[in-house]
């Protein structure tokens, strides 16, 4: 756990970001911010190795040691050269919004955030399996956010915890397909046919559908016909840190427009 601390303290727990894109007007839309752990080493540890702890340490609630968030927000943020129409998404647990106040409580650190960036701030929720969670109070609290004109996404739609009822009785803006899906389209009928079907509920409850783990040329081949224009995942860029941001959208520009 100490090392855990440092870690977080001199900035090698830190986010890199990874762009959405959308390929019909060749453009960036949004970049993830996806955290990492850089060791001494120069090795990379990836979020499900060590994210739990931080939550530990978080315990639940933003409110409890938001030192921690701040320093991670502070060391990825702070002097970050993004263009300011493009959003952010940063990702949270939904189980930090079954907490009464969660909601004000987020806005606060989004606040927090606007002192080191101009950019506007997408809330992803990542979507687990529970069934010990307050879902009302959540519904509260996300729909407070979206109250105060925050866009909240769901993340991960598609993978085996996934849910009917939470796509349609949540909040969400935007809803974003998961790689397990997405993986499936070029030889699995079913596959295609319900992402097919998500894209419909999605645009009849007007969420935003967002392709995510789209790594090869056949994938987006479906995913255009099919209309589904916002596109994440390594065909267009693996997660950088923010020092790479500015060279990456110059070569990007460069290469579509």
């Amino acid at each position: 756990m100490n090392e855990l601390n440092e870690a977080v303290s001199s900035g090698n727990i830190t986010y890199y970001f990874q762009p959405i894109v959308n390929i019909k007007n060749n453009s960036i839309k949004y970049f993830e911010a996806l955290l990492r752990w850089t060791k001494n080493d120069g090795s990379i540890i990836l979020p499900k190795n060590f994210l739990s702890k931080i939550v530990h340490l978080n315990a639940i609630s933003l409110a409890k040691n938001t030192r921690i968030w701040r320093n991670i927000f502070k060391h990825s943020f702070k002097n970050l050269n993004i263009d300011k129409k493009i959003k952010i998404s940063i990702n949270v647990h939904l189980s930090h919004f079954a907490n009464i106040g969660a909601g004000k409580i987020m806005i606060e650190e989004l606040a927090y955030i606007k002192t080191l960036i101009d950019n506007k701030i997408i809330i992803e929720i990542t979507e687990e399996y529970t069934d010990r969670l307050n879902y009302d109070q959540a519904y509260h609290e996300l729909q407070y956010l979206r109250d105060n004109g925050i866009e909240i996404a769901l993340d991960d739609y598609g993978a085996k915890s996934s849910n009917l009822d939470r796509l349609i009785n949540l909040p969400w803006s935007i809803i974003k397909l998961d790689k397990q899906i997405i993986d499936r389209v070029t030889n699995d009928k079913r596959a295609r046919v319900a992402i097919e079907g998500i894209k419909s509920i999605a645009e009849k409850l007007n969420n935003e559908i967002i392709a995510e783990g789209v790594e090869n040329k056949e994938q987006l081949t479906f995913l255009k016909k099919i209309n589904i224009n916002i596109i994440q995942g390594f065909l267009f860029s693996k997660p950088m840190p923010g020092c790479e941001i500015e060279s990456f959208t110059k070569e990007f520009n460069a290469k579509y427009n």
